[in-house]
């Protein structure tokens, strides 16, 4: 029964979409390190659309370290939108990405 509260929930959410499909590639504040990448495409799911992210993340096991070596995050699922004002936020498992306009807020092309 959550399920399917979030799903509806979700479901009208999305009128006015902030955010664009597509991929969104953000730098790190260390250079050595690859651009994240944010993957948004809108399925349809049911009578709704819903959107199913891919987030693949870059970042140093020992952070500040140059020499300490890259770990690789990957994180995928359909995501819930809330809305507050002028912000769209897509939240997938505890990460949370607010876009204004179609810029995914905090992320350096």
């Amino acid at each position: 029964m959550k399920f399917l509260t979030v799903l509806a929930l979700t479901t009208f959410a999305l009128g006015a979409q902030a955010y664009k499909d597509g991929t969104y590639r953000c730098r790190s504040a260390d250079a050595g390190v690859p651009l994240s990448e944010y993957k948004i495409e809108t399925q349809d799911v049911g009578s709704g659309q819903l959107p199913y992210m891919e987030v693949t993340r870059h970042y140093r096991l020992k952070e500040g370290d140059p020499q300490s070596p890259i770990q690789t995050a990957k994180t995928r699922g359909f995501a819930t939108v809330s809305e507050v004002g002028r912000t769209q936020a897509l939240l997938l498992a505890s990460m949370r990405f607010e876009f204004e306009g179609e810029t995914l807020l905090n992320c350096r092309p």
